[in-house]
């Protein structure tokens, strides 16, 4: 046989490839799944039912309050403390179901002009809706109310009412997620209650925002808390 023949003879002895027959390849791989279309897809009735639910509850709160007409109006207007922009956060986490939150900024907005009666009727709603009684004395334009659970949950540690303190603490980063002092003083008062997981992710929390607190980066070597 020449080798003309031979080479002919191996390629048709060869099995086909999709390049070199006329039939097409049968592919019974599983078709690729895009893990994130189908989570967003699965996620999508939660999502708009959150959505109905949170328009539901801030109809009804501002029906409540006096009505669009009556009640936004005077909710929002401008005063030299930022109350609209309270007011509103108090409406929005009432319909987001943060109860306590809601009181908080309800409080602050009337702190803010303490004669506006949407403002007040907005507390008084609020607290017979969430069942959270408004603090008499913590009626104050938001950052005077900030200061005024700072000192209350620095008060209760020192007093070691540390259930006070905690309460206090929250609300503090209920308003300003983002302090770090409070961050450190819930530290403090979860170590003192013994709960040293909490207490170590809040002194990592602390340590996240303000990484050049000397006090926290010692205070967590201690402890080792690296």
């Amino acid at each position: 046989m020449t080798p003309l023949r031979t080479l002919a003879a191996l390629l048709l002895a060869l099995p086909p490839c999709c390049g070199c027959s006329g039939s097409p390849v049968r592919d019974d791989r599983a078709p690729a799944v895009d893990g994130a279309a189908l989570t967003e897809a699965a996620a999508a009735p939660a999502a708009a039912e959150r959505l109905r639910r949170m328009n539901s509850r801030r109809s009804e709160l501002l029906d409540e309050v006096g009505g669009l007409d009556e009640a936004v109006p005077q909710l929002y207007r401008r005063d030299d403390q930022d109350g609209p922009s309270a007011a509103a956060r108090a409406v929005e986490a009432y319909a987001d179901e943060q109860s306590l939150e809601s009181v908080l900024y309800a409080q602050a907005a009337l702190g803010a002009d303490p004669g506006n009666p949407a403002r007040q009727r907005l507390l008084k709603v609020l607290e017979a809706k969430t069942g959270l009684p408004g603090d008499p004395d913590g009626i104050l334009p938001l950052t005077a109310l900030i200061q005024h659970e700072r000192q209350k949950a620095d008060q209760a540690f020192f007093d070691q009412r540390f259930g006070a303190a905690l309460q206090a603490c929250r609300k503090v980063l209920l308003l300003t997620p983002e302090d770090s002092r409070a961050w450190v003083r819930l530290g403090s008062i979860q170590f003192a209650l013994g709960d040293l997981p909490r207490a170590e992710a809040a002194y990592r929390k602390a340590r996240a925002l303000d990484p050049k607190d000397a006090e926290v980066v010692v205070f967590m070597n201690e402890h080792g808390w690296q």
